[in-house]
């Protein structure tokens, strides 16, 4: 009898050991989970056009941090297409203020194909706090396929790139095209060799003082005429500084300065009076009947002139006519005649006779 009670007893003990355990062990998962029993919650809401593989107890977290779970993922009875799916978390009631209704909810994944979870951004004190039940806005990001898509894409493109790159490269290393030419074409080495050579000589010459650029650098009487012409230049400057000379009166005189202000002046008024039609220049410049007989005198001159070349009139005439001319002509020179006689023998026209009654 007592080694049966010592049984029973033990088998007690065991059975109060392995509870014990499992007691420990359900302690240290929910200490290092972050989760506890006896943590008041409160519940929120989101709305979503695809689950996109959350499942029930993903992480739901507040700015980052591990703020609960989700509860629940379920069709939902809305004809939204952007709200067919309900989802259900349990938020620490700790956060009850830190929800607000301009915060919005995030579906996340650890790395590219980890984990996925809901991420809750802070609200900011203007906005109500979300109250239990309450909807947080679900903003849309890019699906992990169409990343996928488009970073597939991109590659294809790179492909073409880097095939047209190598392209061009292997027409460079068979000496094509002009940088194929550069690289490779021997003659074109032969002809910088040279070119650098000769470059070299002519350096050597330079600075043995030898032709034109020698001299210009090694020669000191240069030097020294340079440097006197700059010192005279900058004597011509100082004199300029100390209002010395005709550029230095014109240049910080300011009676030269305020007499070309007043021309200035005076030339703004003088175009301002011509606006407004003063003065003989403005009526000559504003007055329509002026401008009107001007026009006429212009164009009687042209009919006059037109008629002067066609020789018509006296004035036509005397312009045009050749046998006028040959008149004339013939005149000048009978008329030189008759001067070059008269110097010769003056006797013969200034004899006077007396004659008496």
């Amino acid at each position: 009898m007592p080694q049966s009670k010592q049984l029973r007893w033990s088998k007690l003990r065991v059975g109060l050991l392995v509870l014990v355990s499992l007691i420990i062990f359900m302690v240290a998962v929910v200490l290092i989970s972050g989760e506890g029993f006896l943590e008041r919650k409160y519940t929120l809401r989101t709305y979503m056009d695809d689950a996109g593989g959350l499942r029930m107890g993903d992480p739901v977290r507040l700015a980052g941090i591990n703020a609960g779970n989700v509860e629940e993922i379920r069709i939902s009875g809305s004809h939204d297409p952007k709200r067919a799916i309900e989802v259900v978390m349990r938020v620490r009631r700790k956060y009850l203020g830190e929800v607000r209704a301009n915060s919005v909810a995030l579906l996340q994944s650890e790395g590219l194909l980890g984990q996925r979870f809901i991420d809750i951004t802070r609200g900011t004190p203007p906005a109500p706090a979300l109250p239990p039940g309450g909807e947080v806005k679900l903003k849309e990001t890019p699906e992990i396929s169409e990343v996928v898509a488009t970073s597939a894409d991109v590659m294809v493109k790179l492909n073409r790139i880097a095939a047209r790159v190598d392209n061009v490269m292997a027409r460079v290393e068979s000496g094509k095209g002009s940088l194929g030419k550069i690289i490779y074409d021997e003659s074109l080495y032969q002809k910088a060799n040279r070119s650098v050579d000769e470059v070299q000589r002519l350096v050597a010459h330079a600075a043995a003082g030898r032709g034109s650029l020698g001299k210009l650098l090694t020669s000191e009487e240069l030097y020294d005429n340079l440097n006197s012409t700059l010192r005279k230049a900058d004597g011509i400057v100082e004199d300029v500084r100390r209002e010395k000379g005709s550029l230095g009166k014109i240049l910080y005189d300011p009676g030269l300065y305020n007499r070309a202000d007043q021309l200035l002046a005076n030339a703004n008024s003088v175009v301002e009076g011509v606006e407004k039609g003063h003065g003989s220049l403005g009526r000559f410049v504003k007055d329509e009947a002026l401008y009107n007989r001007a026009n006429t005198a212009i164009a009687n001159l042209d009919r006059i002139s037109e008629r002067l070349e066609k020789g018509q009139g006296s004035a036509g005439r005397l312009l045009n006519d050749p046998a006028l001319y040959n008149n004339v002509n013939t005149f000048t020179q009978e008329l030189r005649t008759l001067v070059a006689d008269f110097r010769q023998n003056p006797k013969k026209f200034l004899t006077i006779n007396f004659k008496l009654f």
